[in-house]
């Protein structure tokens, strides 16, 4: 210890942040003129960057600003831990119990919408919304706290870039299904670990959600007969899912190279994982699968956003269970957020169901995150735990996995909601094996999401 700074670690973050701010300003192009602002309207354009040295310094620059606050206000830090958290509506943001209530609050009334580009008093937001002024001010003056919202003067709110998102449909109905039916299930996880019938089970009507909602119907049997507004507000959510960084989740795959392909999106929903390809690539072909009740909003969503894949013949929706025999053949198959909704004996049916219908030639792409270590490895370790190149681990003294709580929080979503997990990369090459299929590839960049390209054994 002798000669080692008694600030070693926060020296060491300093020049972590020093460092991606020089980065930053290298590569003045990806600012594009704009001044970055919480106070914009709108999240600032270099959210949408592709640059891998920007995208590492956006990242080195918010996981170092989490471990700051851990060592230099560890109370607060713990509070904001059991007062304040849940996954995600923003990235690497922490928002659950108060806060979370505050946001839900605000979200169901729409007051981003409300307040538009403009900035006006909370009584007339109230009269618009219908809360009373003093304690809808009170939750958005919470919110004001973590930059969601902004008080310019007394009782006069706009908008904030953060607010701002919210102000869409779809991530509107994913903070609502966050807040309101994960958030209400995961309430129950205590008793869901403890209880004698539930503790040792991994069946999908054995979890926090059936003691939280009292059923034992699955929670998508469930969405689909007894809440059924609740069910259409969640595949509204899911629906929105690509739409952080599209370039950037794009370029997790080299889907250049696949020519007029026919990609097969199993389990697609409206096809929100593979709309975004489409779009980039025109020669791909794409057939959606889902269950009946999907296809009304596909053709919907397809109609307003792709009128001409859909004119073309270029994109078709097809009815099907991915429990039973796959009946499309197909170029590639694509599985996003498919398999971390299921326990593993499920996952497997679902994967070798769709083995048995690929030849040698034929991909299956898995699109999911994967589950990194927090700890540090040795140089070049390929981890049983996932970690597959260390040019993606982050510098320290930052955890290893940039501190990546928004996957582990999604693992603790699946897992109240569905006996399910957020998987690591043995985990998934386990379950590969035993559905008769083998991962050749795992692609990644600095975005959350990998791709994992398997074949055919044998």
């Amino acid at each position: 210890m002798a000669g080692k700074s008694l600030l070693a670690p926060l020296e060491q973050l300093r020049d972590l942040i020093d460092a991606s701010i020089a980065t930053l300003q290298k590569n003045e192009e990806e600012l594009r003129k704009t001044p970055v602002s919480l106070d914009a309207l709108e999240p600032h354009p270099i959210h949408q960057s592709t640059n891998t040295d920007v995208r590492k310094a956006l990242k080195t620059i918010s996981s170092s600003s989490q471990m700051l606050r851990a060592l230099t206000d560890p109370q607060t830090f713990l509070n904001d831990i059991f007062m304040g958290v849940c996954a995600p509506p923003f990235p690497n943001d922490k928002i659950f119990f108060h806060d979370g209530t505050a946001l839900l609050v605000c979200v169901e009334a729409d007051v981003a919408n409300v307040i538009g580009n403009a900035e006006i008093h909370i009584d007339e937001i109230a009269t618009r919304t219908g809360i009373e002024s003093d304690k809808l001010a009170r939750y958005m003056r919470n919110l004001c706290n973590s930059h969601v919202f902004r008080e310019v003067s007394p009782n006069i709110f706009a908008n904030t870039s953060l607010s701002g998102l919210v102000r869409e449909e779809g991530k509107r109905a994913h903070v609502a299904h966050c807040l309101d039916l994960v958030r209400r299930s995961s309430c129950k996880a205590w008793e869901a670990l403890t209880l004698p019938e539930f503790k040792n089970s991994n069946a999908p009507d054995k979890t926090a959600f059936n003691l939280a909602y009292n059923t034992d119907m699955k929670i998508f049997q469930y969405l689909s007969e007894v809440e059924p507004e609740i069910g259409k507000r969640t595949k509204v959510a899911f629906a929105s899912g690509t739409k952080v960084n599209t370039d950037e989740f794009l370029g997790v795959y080299p889907w250049e190279k696949e020519g007029n392909a026919k990609i097969v999106d199993v389990g697609g929903g409206v096809g929100g994982g593979t709309m975004p390809v489409i779009k980039a690539f025109k020669d791909l072909r794409l057939v959606v699968q889902d269950i009946p009740d999907t296809q009304p909003n596909f053709e919907r969503i397809w109609n307003e956003e792709q009128p001409d894949a859909i004119k073309e013949g270029r994109v078709k929706f097809a009815v099907h269970d991915f429990f039973t025999p796959q009946t499309e053949e197909a170029d590639i198959y694509f599985m996003r957020h498919v398999i971390h909704d299921w326990p593993d004996a499920e996952s497997v049916k679902i994967l070798a169901n769709t083995a048995a219908k690929m030849t040698s030639s034929t991909k299956l792409l898995i699109c999911e995150h994967v589950v990194l270590p927090s700890y540090r490895l040795p140089p070049n370790t390929n981890s049983d735990t996932g970690l597959v190149k260390n040019e993606f681990a982050a510098p320290e003294p930052l955890l290893a996995n940039w501190g990546a709580a928004h996957t582990s929080r999604l693992d603790l979503q699946v897992l109240a909601c569905l006996n399910s997990r957020q998987r690591t990369q043995a985990q998934y090459m386990e379950l590969l094996q035993r559905a008769g299929l083998e991962a050749v590839h795992v692609w990644r960049n600095m975005g959350p999401l990998v791709i994992i390209e398997c074949r055919k054994l044998g």
